[in-house]
């Protein structure tokens, strides 16, 4: 996934946080204006898809 542009003030999700969404734990990181999450694990419960 991506998108076009970030909105917001993300002080409180610093770097390699780790983040519960979705059935999904991500690690959040930033780099030259970019924010990616990187998924660590699929909980249970998410569907057969993985989403």
């Amino acid at each position: 996934m991506s998108g076009d542009s970030i909105k917001g003030n993300f002080r409180s999700l610093p770097e390699r946080r780790i983040l519960n969404a979705g059935h999904h734990m991500f690690r959040v990181s930033y780099q030259d204006g970019d924010v990616t999450l990187t998924v660590v694990r699929t909980l249970p419960g998410a569907g057969s898809d993985g989403v």
